[in-house]
């Protein structure tokens, strides 16, 4: 019982908040994971935006994918998560200044 009202009460807080707020609920867990495993110093975190993206852009569509951008004061430019909409993370990559070295991380 107590598992289904602590369900209900996230859907809900899903529900009623915007896509970014609600992409940010549902995946910060994931970001700050894949943060840990590329050695990111949290210091360097100057802020983290989150994207959800719409199959038809449109509000009552299903989301399927979202995106973290990771603003960094060591590079100019930003560290992209990007993930599919259960926050499995599809692809890493950076943008401008900031890079993986060169590297683009996939799954």
């Amino acid at each position: 019982m107590i598992k289904s009202v602590v369900t209900l009460g996230l859907a809900l807080a899903v529900l009623s908040s915007t896509p970014s707020e609600a992409a940010r609920a549902y995946c910060e867990r994931t970001v700050t994971e894949r943060l840990d495993r590329l050695n990111v110093d949290r210091s360097d975190v100057r802020g983290i935006s989150y994207h959800a993206q719409r199959n038809g852009g449109r509000e009552n569509d299903q989301v399927f994918r979202i995106s973290a951008w990771v603003s960094l004061q060591s590079c100019k430019g930003n560290l992209v998560i990007d993930m599919d909409r259960y926050c499995r993370v599809r692809q890493v990559y950076g943008r401008g200044e900031c890079s993986l070295g060169g590297a683009v991380e996939t799954w």
